[in-house]
């Protein structure tokens, strides 16, 4: 299992607040990953920073925020002149 070295950028990836998603640094890798960290992860490393996060671990966990519906727009028809 890899070691996290740092966590930040928290926040629930949906509603039903059971995914969070954050930016991880690694002391085995080098630069850093986008990761979700989720209850039903089936892997050991998401379901333990899952509950390291619910627990305060690396700390605040910023709300979720719906993707916004963008309105279809129609270009502006000119006037015309009969």
């Amino acid at each position: 299992m890899r070691t996290i070295v740092s966590c930040r950028n928290l926040r629930w990836d949906n509603a039903e607040q059971d995914a969070i998603a954050c930016t991880l640094t690694f002391k085995e890798l080098r630069g850093e990953y986008p990761f979700i960290a989720m209850s039903s992860d089936p892997e050991t490393l998401g379901k333990q920073l899952f509950a390291d996060l619910i627990g305060g671990k690396y700390g605040a966990i910023e709300a979720y925020v719906s993707p916004s519906v963008q309105k279809a727009t129609r270009p502006s028809q000119g006037t015309r002149k009969v």
